[in-house]
């Protein structure tokens, strides 16, 4: 393809990979799981207790998925701490995002039906040919 990089040793994400989906709001993650799962997806209050989160108690109103922080030249295992968002599952925004996409790659679904055309024009060129 017309990659600026050709010659390079280096990768191209898939167009369902965090490193694109991360930038879409949940509304529109949630359309494609509802366009592509023919509307048998709906949102969950809470997706369960994240499997990622087995530390200490998080206040309520802030995400418990674990993240390493550092603290001095030490790095620790604790909850994200951010403020959640109401329909987002217990989770803040961007864990949510991730908690999406995740279920996007589970169920092995295209994002390009959701496309703009900036968005098309885009992956074309990064894709194709």
């Amino acid at each position: 393809p017309g990659c600026p990089l050709r010659g390079s040793l280096h990768g191209h994400h898939p167009r369902d990979c965090l490193f694109y989906l991360r930038d879409w709001d949940p509304p529109r993650l949630q359309r494609l799981l509802q366009v592509g799962l023919w509307g048998t997806w709906a949102p969950l209050n809470s997706p369960g207790t994240p499997q990622n989160h087995l530390g200490p108690p998080t206040p309520p109103g802030r995400c418990p998925v674990l993240e390493q922080k550092e603290f001095g030249a030490t790095l620790r295992d604790e909850p994200c701490g951010k403020e959640t968002i109401p329909g987002h599952a217990g989770l803040c925004r961007g864990h949510y995002s991730e908690y999406l996409v995740g279920l996007v790659n589970q169920h092995g679904l295209d994002p390009a039906p959701l496309y703009d055309l900036a968005e098309l024009r885009t992956a074309a060129e990064r894709h194709l040919p």
